[in-house]
């Protein structure tokens, strides 16, 4: 079988297998990273590229063989180096069965405009359900024209950079780009708005790589206006080898888990029952934080926190307003 009007010799069969699903989600937002070695597998699929070169919205993403197509947002398409970064929006996860999905690639395609779309885009905001306060996969020049970092959902809380931010801090990433702040003066924020959803509970999620120790809290995070209870994530003052739970001007508290300089890991703050969480790679910390939160109905989202900001490589970092759970933070 093919997706109606998709040539069924141009696809490539995606498994994600059931041994890798913690729980059944629904709306999952899953990468597809492509390119000469794509997933667990290795699976060589750069003849998408030779079909289509920088073409890249003549692609559908199906889930399974149901006829029905997915939304895809397109983070990055490199048609030169033979890669991408896509996220579809995968409508059941299954942890007892495998989920199959589709990618199809045919250059006489129309543009499929309507499920296929860069960040920004209705069809890429589509990727990501309301749960999700922003998303920024950290792939523009920090250094370009203002708002430069995009937020992929349909909030569209765009952050504009400050400090000396230039091109050179636009790097290659653990998957695909990301931006390195210095951790002296280099920040990104928001405008104001209201995130006081996140008052209650929220889970941030990063994908990051700590450089050095800049002497400070190594906040890579900070939602509010940076009075007190205003929650952070990053790494800690006194013992800043290990991450940070806590608020602003309240009770800091080390947990067990190390950064690990100079090594990407996926580092998640959760705030579930009035108490701040910490996770490495879906490790999660012994100890928590009881904290009460401020008001943030007139906040920011932040990176690099009060003169504290982690010298850090950002690949990704994403806001959610509720506890997610182990399929989310990896």
């Amino acid at each position: 079988m093919s997706l109606t009007g998709w040539d069924a010799t141009k696809k490539y069969a995606i498994t994600i297998a059931a041994a890798d699903v913690s729980a059944d989600e629904v709306d999952f937002p899953h990468l597809l990273n492509i390119g000469a070695t794509s997933g667990k597998t290795a699976l060589d699929v750069t003849a998408i590229f030779t079909e289509l070169g920088a073409s890249s919205l003549k692609i559908a993403v199906e889930d399974g063989d149901s006829g029905n197509q997915c939304y895809v947002e397109i983070e990055q398409w490199d048609s030169v180096n033979l890669t991408a970064q896509l996220h579809a929006k995968i409508p059941s996860l299954s942890s007892t069965v495998d989920t199959v999905v589709n990618l199809y690639y045919d250059s006489t395609q129309a543009d499929n405009t309507t499920y296929v779309g860069a960040t920004t885009t209705v069809p890429a905001q589509n990727v990501w359900d309301a749960y999700f306060v922003a998303v920024y996969h950290m792939v523009q020049d920090p250094s370009g024209t203002a708002p430069q970092i995009l937020d992929s959902t349909v909030n569209a809380y765009h952050q504009t950079t400050a400090g000396t931010m230039t091109s050179a801090d636009l790097v290659s990433g653990l998957i695909g780009k990301g931006i390195t702040f210095d951790g002296v003066d280099d920040t990104s924020t928001t405008a104001s708005a209201d995130f006081s959803a996140m008052e209650t509970a929220f889970t941030v999620t990063a994908l990051a790589k700590f450089i050095s120790d800049t002497a400070g809290y190594n906040f890579l995070w900070g939602v509010g206006n940076g009075a007190s209870g205003s929650p952070q994530g990053g790494g800690d003052y006194n013992s800043p080898d290990y991450v940070y739970i806590g608020v602003a001007y309240d009770d800091a508290r080390t947990t067990d888990l190390l950064i690990d300089w100079g090594v990407y890991h996926t580092f998640t703050w959760t705030l579930d029952a009035g108490s701040i969480y910490a996770y490495r790679d879906n490790i999660k910390s012994v100890d928590s934080n009881a904290v009460t939160i401020q008001d943030l109905s007139a906040g920011i989202i932040k990176f690099g926190v009060s003169g504290n900001s982690a010298n850090a490589t950002y690949d990704c970092i994403m806001f959610s307003n509720v506890v997610r759970s182990a399929n989310w933070n990896t």
